[in-house]
C-alpha cells in the first residue's frame, strides 16, 4: 500500500491509461489535496477494478463512470478532469473535460450509422456535423445535448442511502468482517450471502427477494443486488458501522452466518463453495420435481457436484432450517 503525505493545498494529478482489445481509455484528475494521508494504490487500484476489468463499463453509462472516478477521488477538491473513450479501428471517441466540476469541452463521434460529429465547448457552444439529417440523426442530436446537461450535474457518491447501510450492516453480521466493495469476488460473497437471507424472509427492497439461476454464470443471483454493489464499488472498503436492522432480524443473520462460516471456513474456496450450496439448495426446491433425487440435483448443469456431496449440502441446509425453527419458537 502506498500512502503518502502530500501537503495541504498541493495539486495533485492522476493519469493513467487503460487499454482494452479494441479501446482505449484516458483518466486524467487534477485536485488539491487536504491535509491528510492519500493511499494512491487505492485509487489505482479501484480504476483499474472497476474500468480495465469492464471494458465496456464506461460506454455503456458515462454518467455513473464520471461519478465513480469522482467518488474514488471525493476527498480531493477537483481542479480539473479529463476522460477520453475511443475505440482502435473505427472513428468512435467520447472526450470530456470539466475545469472545477463544470463541463467545458465534451465530443462525442460516432459511425455506427453514419458519420455524426457532436460538440460542445463553454466558449463556442455546440457545433454539430452530419451527412445528412434523418431521423435516427435527429434522435442523436436531442439525446447529445441531453447528455451536455446530464454531465453537469454528476456529483459523487458520499452518502449511503438505508438499503445500502442495511446491506453493509448485513455483510458485517453474516462475515464477521468488513465489506469491501472494490474486493473482484464481493458480488459473489453478497448474492450468496442475500439468496440464504431471503429463504428466512431476509431481504432489501421489493426487488430484492427474487433469485433465480444465472444463465451465465451458473449460481442463483438477483440484478438487484449487483446494481447495489455498482453504486458501492468507488468506495471501496466501508468502515463505518451501521444500526437499520431490527435486533431480531440482526441475531437470525448472525445465526445463519455463523453456520455458513463454519461449515465452509476450511474449503480451499469458502466462495465457491457457499455458492454451489446455495445452487444446490436453488435447484432442490425450485428446478426438480422430486426433491429427495439426489442423482438427478447432482446431474443437473449448475450444480457440478457428485450425489454424496449434494446429500452433505442438503444435510446442512436441513440442519439450519431446524437451528432457525427453534430460534422463532423460543423468540
Amino acid at each position: 500500500m502506498v500512502i503518502s503525505e502530500v501537503p495541504e493545498g498541493q495539486s495533485v494529478l492522476f493519469d493513467q491509461t487503460i487499454k482494452y482489445d479494441d479501446a482505449t481509455l484516458q483518466i486524467k484528475f487534477v485536485g488539491i489535496c487536504p491535509n491528510e494521508k492519500r493511499d494512491s494504490f487505492q485509487e489505482e487500484y479501484l480504476i483499474q477494478n472497476i474500468f480495465a476489468n469492464q471494458p465496456n463499463y464506461f460506454i455503456s453509462n458515462v454518467a455513473q463512470g464520471i461519478r465513480d472516478i469522482r467518488t474514488i477521488f471525493r476527498n480531493f477538491n477537483e481542479t480539473s478532469f479529463y476522460i477520453q473513450y475511443c475505440t482502435n479501428k473505427k472513428n468512435n471517441s467520447i472526450t470530456l473535460l470539466f475545469d472545477h466540476t463544470e463541463l467545458v469541452y465534451y465530443e462525442k463521434n460516432t459511425s455506427i450509422t453514419s458519420q455524426f460529429h457532436f460538440t460542445f465547448s463553454r466558449d463556442y457552444g455546440y457545433q454539430i456535423s452530419f451527412p445528412k439529417k434523418t431521423d435516427i440523426i435527429s434522435e442523436w442530436i436531442e439525446k447529445e445535448m441531453a447528455n451536455v446537461n446530464r454531465f453537469q450535474f454528476v456529483y459523487p457518491k458520499t452518502e449511503l442511502d438505508r438499503n445500502q447501510q442495511a446491506l453493509c450492516e448485513i455483510y458485517q453480521l453474516f462475515y464477521q468482517e468488513i465489506p469491501d466493495f472494490s474486493l473482484p469476488h464481493i458480488e459473489d460473497k453478497v448474492q450468496s450471502m442475500m439468496y440464504l437471507l431471503c429463504e428466512y424472509n431476509i431481504w432489501l427492497d421489493t426487488d430484492g427477494y427474487s433469485f433465480s439461476l444465472s444463465s451465465f454464470r451458473d449460481y442463483v443471483d438477483n440484478p438487484y443486488y449487483t446494481y447495489v454493489i455498482s453504486n458501492l464499488a468507488p468506495l471501496g472498503k466501508i468502515t463505518k458501522s451501521f444500526d437499520v436492522i431490527d435486533s431480531a432480524t440482526k441475531r437470525k443473520i448472525k445465526v445463519l452466518g455463523d453456520e455458513i462460516r463454519n461449515a465452509f471456513q476450511q474449503e480451499p474456496d469458502f466462495t465457491d463453495a457457499f455458492r454451489n450450496f446455495c445452487t444446490i439448495d436453488y435447484v432442490k426446491k425450485y428446478c426438480v420435481r422430486n426433491s429427495e433425487n439426489f442423482d438427478q440435483i447432482a446431474k443437473y448443469r449448475p450444480v457440478h457436484s457428485t450425489t454424496e456431496k449434494v446429500k452433505e449440502k442438503i444435510k446442512l441446509m436441513d440442519k439450519i432450517e431446524e437451528t432457525i425453527q427453534k430460534m422463532d419458537k423460543i423468540q
